[in-house]
């Protein structure tokens, strides 16, 4: 840490700024520390504030900005401060710039600004206090044009702020009931053979949310089925009725007035509903003496009171309302087999169909994968029970995904298709795990892994740039490129 860094926390403490201990915020939460920037009351300690924040400023961004902006009303002596100090640090005029809670409507300097104006092509640093607050703030500035946008060539507006403080007080209560019941029909041959056998799993899920004063039931039953026919196939079917309450962000709803949005916590929001109906298929087999499991299923869920969301970056934004119904549908096949003792490799292929009607348009869920094939293999090499190798690929469908502050049902996009493909080596350098040798040491296993073997660009989400016009442009974030992984695996 840098030296003014560590002053710059003895300065908060000496001037009972920063306080450490069990603090409740406003919003209900609890803070191991506080910070009160209303405690900078004389002259002496502004100025060395000032010098505090011109150091950091200057380390993130040197002298590329023109002007620097306090939010009011305690970034207005923060900015006045911190541009004094820098011309006496480093020898450059900074205008300051802040905002008037309301605006000004007449004489010279009338508008929501105050200070310096900001004109087009202005680079400008925001300054700001609030640390610790129990508030959800979030705002965006769009200047990748060198412009904030919007602009009108005076007074400085983002172009998405929102401020609120919510606070959540309330009483949830659950009780669920399960039972299995096993049963068999048929006769037994004198083998023991000869039963079908059936394994009956029921229950019901009740709670009640103060909150929204809503009480659900959740039943849900399955079925497992081995026919005297095959004992070594499952059949499996199950259905039921499966509500997901809504966590603080899925019912903050949010309302937009003159570019300042305003969230509120909804009441009237509702859990989200999904009837399941699912059959399965287990198989076990054996083939060159290798034992396998092939398994299959198909599953369909209608959807009720969703509350929509998208992905931006990697934020998750809610509309805050019940608002979709739509579906889930999709079969998974997955072949297993067993070459080295206790570990499974296995092959799946799973194909989905998500949807969500928004406004009377069907459009995919952010989740819609509509395919994906993935691979596990691990065997020993020709000759050796020491050396093992492995294989892991893996190749699906883009997620879909949509610009930021733009209608979800109108600006649909899919990422490209997930590609990767990873290999592996071990080496059991000890098998003690019989106590023949004298050691304390069980097992130990060393390895060498290759991380996306092809160094493929996977798209994991996307920056938007936004120019003077407007128009936005996605740039992807990729995930982890190639990467070489050693391991050591000792037991005891």
């Amino acid at each position: 840490m840098e030296q003014y860094k560590k002053e710059f926390i003895d300065f908060m403490v000496e001037c009972k700024v920063l306080k450490f201990g069990s603090f409740t915020l406003k919003s209900g939460r609890k803070s191991p520390f506080f910070m009160n920037a209303g405690a900078y009351v004389t002259g002496s300690q502004l100025a060395k504030l000032g010098e505090f924040y011109a150091h950091a400023i200057h380390d993130n961004f040197g002298d590329n900005f023109d002007v620097l902006f306090g939010p009011a009303y305690k970034g207005i002596p923060l900015s006045v401060a911190t541009v004094i100090a820098y011309q006496k640090l480093f020898g450059k005029e900074i205008r300051y710039c802040s905002n008037r809670k309301e605006a000004k409507d007449h004489g010279a300097d009338k508008g929501n600004l105050l200070g310096s104006e900001i004109h087009d092509g202005d680079r400008v640093v925001i300054i700001e206090d609030v640390t610790t607050s129990g508030k959800s703030i979030e705002y965006e500035m769009r200047d990748s044009a060198g412009y904030s946008i919007p602009h009108n060539g005076k007074d400085l507006y983002m172009v998405y702020s929102m401020k609120a403080r919510n606070e959540l007080n309330a009483n949830r209560i659950e009780t669920y009931i399960q039972d299995t019941y096993r049963f068999a029909s048929g006769a037994a041959d004198s083998t023991g053979h000869g039963q079908t056998h059936y394994t009956l799993n029921y229950g019901v899920r009740m709670s009640h949310w103060n909150f929204n004063q809503e009480t659900i039931f959740s039943p849900r039953v399955s079925l497992a089925i081995i026919p005297a026919y095959h004992e070594n196939t499952t059949l499996r079917f199950a259905a039921g009725l499966y509500y997901q309450a809504p966590f603080f962000k899925e019912l903050r709803d949010t309302s937009t007035v003159n570019g300042i949005t305003v969230a509120t916590l909804n009441q009237k929001i509702k859990s989200q509903r999904s009837i399941h109906f699912i059959a399965g298929y287990d198989h076990r087999f054996s083939l060159n003496n290798q034992r396998y499991k092939f398994s299959a299923e198909a599953y369909y869920k209608a959807l009720n009171n969703l509350v929509p969301y998208s992905v931006s970056n990697v934020k998750v934004v809610y509309y805050g309302q019940n608002e979709c119904s739509g579906h889930a549908a999709g079969l998974d096949f997955k072949l297993y087999g067993e070459f080295v003792p206790g570990t499974d490799s296995w092959i799946s292929l799973s194909l989905m169909d998500t949807k969500m009607k928004l406004n009377g348009k069907s459009i995919p869920l952010p989740t819609d994968q509509r395919y994906a094939v993935n691979l596990y293999f691990t065997d020993y090499f020709p000759g050796s029970k020491k050396w093992q190798m492995s294989l892991k690929l893996a190749f699906a469908d883009g997620l879909p995904f949509a610009a930021p502050h733009r209608e979800l049902e109108t600006n649909s996009f899919r990422a490209s298709a997930y590609r990767r493909a990873d290999i592996g080596m071990s080496y059991h350098l000890l098998d003690n795990k019989h106590h023949e040798k004298k050691t304390f040491l069980k097992s130990v296993m060393l390895g060498v892994d290759c991380l996306n073997l092809f160094g493929i660009d996977n798209v994991n989400s996307y920056y938007w740039v936004t120019d003077v016009t407007n128009q936005q442009y996605a740039v992807p974030n990729y995930l982890t490129g190639r990467q070489l992984n050693a391991r050591v695996l000792m037991e005891f």
